[in-house]
């Protein structure tokens, strides 16, 4: 390879450490579909690229004006030793004609004024072109990016460099919907299995619901403890954690809660329509043995659908909110379309079934019945959780569509 050549392309390789030395003027670099390459040299080591194509998108946060890192130790390894310190006394069988007032100047500057553009060299033998857009901060040397550089992927809403949620509106309703998930829910689930009352098949329908949404706050609990773990630096532990155990854990609970949620309320929904449109045959009303046996089911298609990204159709670890948006094959896209797809099929009847039964019972005097008053209390759980989950399918199904109807931003609080 030849010294420092204008563009470097590495792609489409598995090596875990990319070889920057002696790219210092290269002004092009690719090092994309690298899927073990987790730590990409910093912006110091290419102080003259404008492009670059990369593996993973927050490599790029380092070389973004608004989070740009680069440190000069970074190009000594870190050992202050190896800094030289020149001092200049004007006047004293030097050349160096040095401006007072350019110490008044910001680093940049000042680096400007003394070494000048494109100096041939320096008494302490540092290419002052190195130096040009040296600047202190604090006692902190650092370096400023060139303007004008592109570099893909680029970092968003779901690939963060700063924090995993963006402002502290967004983070404290997480922590407040998280702790009152596990609280509300828990205590339902306790309550109802400690009760002394006989346990029916609402008890038993709503404790199951209750478990679901219980789990939602398990996820969101992941995420936030996360987030307030990296809070301003999540770049740096961005990818260790998309990669850990922990993010699939979150991932599988949180789809495991919303499939599981949706199950159990169509179910409930759907034995209230049947005890209410069958209010004579008490005979055939849903058991509590059958009901368990439905919710078997209901069991078994939350876990097998939450599982089926930790087995390789789509996957929890490409964005950090660990939800599998994965649309990269026709096998993620339909894994994402049927979970979109299901979810607003089941809803559309559960409203119908509700509207259904508000007809069969309008004007009469059922609505004074145990049965009726039950079906509003079930009525408002389903209208709640649709409210939620509604806005979410839509806007899913229309971005897979083609039709981007919401920013990344506004998508992120809806999730």
């Amino acid at each position: 390879m030849c010294s420092n050549p204008p563009s470097s392309n590495l792609g489409v390789n598995h090596f875990p450490k990319f070889p920057a030395k002696g790219l210092s003027n290269v002004l092009h670099v690719k090092a994309h579909n690298n899927p073990n390459l987790r730590d990409f040299p910093g912006s110091s080591r290419f102080p003259h690229v404008r492009s670059l194509v990369l593996s993973y998108a927050y490599h790029c946060c380092q070389f973004m004006p608004s989070t740009y890192e680069n440190s000069l130790l970074h190009d000594f390894g870190g050992d202050f030793d190896q800094l030289e310190e020149t001092v200049i006394f004007p006047g004293e069988g030097n050349d160096f004609k040095i401006d007072p007032a350019i110490w008044h100047q910001n680093g940049s500057a000042a680096a400007a004024s003394i070494w000048g553009t494109g100096a041939g060299g320096s008494s302490n033998g540092t290419d002052p072109d190195a130096w040009i857009n040296l600047g202190v901060i604090g006692g902190a040397l650092y370096t400023t990016p060139p303007p004008g550089i592109d570099c893909t992927p680029a970092p968003g809403p779901f690939l963060p460099c700063n924090d995993l949620f963006d402002w502290w509106t967004l983070r404290c309703s997480v922590w407040i919907v998280f702790l009152l998930a596990l609280l509300g829910n828990g205590c339902v689930v306790i309550v109802l299995i400690a009760s002394r009352s006989k346990m029916d098949v609402p008890r038993f329908l709503v404790c199951n619901l209750a478990m679901a949404d219980f789990f939602m706050g398990l996820y969101l609990g992941f995420l936030a403890v996360v987030d307030a773990s990296t809070l301003g630096e999540f770049r740096k532990y961005a990818l260790p954690w998309q990669f850990s155990a922990g993010c699939q854990a979150a991932g599988f609970f949180g789809v495991l809660s919303s499939e599981l949620s949706v199950f159990t309320l169509a179910v409930i929904t759907l034995e209230r329509n049947y005890a209410i449109t069958h209010a004579m045959h008490l005979n055939k009303r849903l058991s509590l043995r059958h009901a368990s046996y439905i919710m078997a089911c209901g069991w078994a298609f939350a876990i097998i659908t939450a599982a089926l990204p930790l087995v390789g159709i789509s996957d929890y670890r490409k964005f950090a909110v660990c939800l599998p948006f994965e649309a990269d094959s026709a096998v993620s896209m339909g894994y994402v379309v049927f979970l979109m797809f299901a979810n607003g099929i089941a809803f559309s009847i559960l409203m119908g079934c509700y509207l259904k039964m508000y007809c069969a019972i309008r004007g009469s005097q059922a609505w004074n019945t145990n049965d009726s008053r039950i079906a509003k209390r079930m009525a408002l759980l389903v209208f709640t959780d649709f409210v939620c989950w509604a806005p979410i399918a839509f806007f899913s199904l229309t971005a897979c569509a083609g039709l981007h109807l919401i920013t990344l931003e506004q998508a992120k609080v809806s999730l």
